[in-house]
């Protein structure tokens, strides 16, 4: 019998990670408001 160790990811690290990626993606395009950046949930 072992035991293992398994690191979770608090979700702020989460909210932060995902912000990041948003923003990454919304730097690279051209959006206006007739041509908005839109994102679904997963």
């Amino acid at each position: 019998m072992s035991i293992q160790y398994q690191k979770i990811s608090h979700i702020i690290e989460q909210q932060y990670e995902a912000e990041q990626q948003f923003l990454q993606e919304f730097a690279q395009g051209n959006y206006t408001v007739k041509n908005p950046l839109i994102k679904q949930n997963p």
